[in-house]
């Protein structure tokens, strides 16, 4: 039973990693899928599966070179110097889109409690700061109460009604759309490795993370 609640916990916290400020906002939603029409339903089925495999076999190689981090894991995984050019493509895109969300944060906050913006940010940071600071299991306790509640507004946003899109729908191009949902994995899995990483290496069960022990 504790098995199973971890790896819910596991499951929520990849979900909440992957939920940033542009999928959040719909942007991402937008550019990859929703411009293609019915087709891009396509694109989500290909970048489900892709997500589900992918970050399995990412947290099962975490946890079988014993890497505690992404800088090692990339090292290990791509060699010396075309590892330390990766990882400095992950930061960057982590210091963008961590600025990205923290600007969100602070713009929510001023839009629905007219706290300061600036305000908002900083409160932000102190309380993501603190958090991590708590450990790995904070984060997958936190994740485990956030991202059901984000799925069960999504449910209700569905169930609420339908909403006509204003978009034009070009005809849809079958590489394209594959294309698309590869590009949207590929960047949301750079972002992901920060927490995938350290969450394979740490889980010491492999049923945790459906790979039975040998």
């Amino acid at each position: 039973m504790k098995l199973w609640i971890k790896s819910v916990q596991v499951a929520a916290t990849y979900i909440g990693t992957i939920v940033g400020a542009g999928f959040a906002s719909g942007q991402e939603i937008v550019a990859f899928f929703t411009s293609y029409g019915g087709a891009g339903t396509w694109a989500i089925w290909v970048s489900t599966g892709l997500f589900m495999w992918l970050a399995y076999r990412m947290m099962l190689l975490a946890q079988q070179l014993g890497t505690p981090s992404y800088e090692s894991f990339n090292r290990l995984l791509f060699g010396s110097i075309p590892g330390r050019i990766m990882n400095v493509l992950v930061f960057l895109t982590l210091l963008g889109v961590t600025t990205v969300m923290l600007a969100g944060a602070g713009s929510v906050l001023e839009q629905q409690f007219n706290f300061p913006y600036t305000f908002g940010i900083i409160t932000t940071a102190i309380a993501a700061f603190l958090l991590l600071r708590k450990g790995l299991d904070r984060l997958l306790a936190i994740n485990s109460i956030v991202v059901p509640t984000m799925l069960l507004f999504s449910f209700l946003i569905l169930i609420d009604g339908d909403v006509a899109s204003p978009l034009p729908f070009p005809p849809p191009d079958s590489f394209e759309i594959l294309w698309q949902a590869v590009l949207y994995v590929s960047f949301n899995l750079a972002m992901a490795q920060a927490v995938l990483i350290p969450i394979g290496y740490a889980i010491k069960e492999r049923a945790v993370l459906k790979e039975p022990a040998s």
